[in-house]
């Protein structure tokens, strides 16, 4: 029961699923050195999950959706974009957040140097109600 709740939140957080004496979905042995999700490049290239925070001035809601609106469209032709979605609040429609998920940090890095992230970054201070708050996983 351990080995499958291990497997199952590992599925679903994406981490790597091996350890010693874990099962294979063919049932067979592995042990952590022969466990190929552990060996492959994928297992070394983090996915990178960020999650900006925005307080937009009153009045400035809309400006600040429409500029989002064409990151996001972007932003989700990158190559290396796995999510990206921009929520604002139901409580306070004054903030917003993206939630976004790139392959690795390669392509978190190309993303923050795109055109269209630049345009955004440039336009975006005067609807600014305070710093925005990244944090990055």
């Amino acid at each position: 029961m351990k080995k499958i709740a291990v497997l199952l939140l590992s599925a679903l957080l994406g981490f790597p699923a091996c350890n010693e004496g874990a099962k294979k979905a063919d049932a067979s042995e592995t042990t952590h050195e022969d466990c190929s999700k552990c060996t492959s490049d994928k297992a070394e290239k983090k996915e990178k999950t960020v999650v900006a925070r925005a307080k937009i001035k009153a009045g400035k809601e809309g400006d600040f959706t429409d500029a989002a609106k064409k990151l996001v469209e972007a932003t989700r032709q990158e190559p290396g974009n796995v999510y990206y979605m921009v929520y604002q609040s139901p409580v306070d429609p004054s903030e917003f957040i993206f939630y976004e998920i790139y392959e690795d940090d390669d392509a978190f890095g190309a993303h923050a140097g795109s055109e269209h992230f630049s345009t955004f970054a440039n336009t975006i201070p005067p609807m600014l109600d305070g710093d925005l708050i990244i944090t990055e996983y």
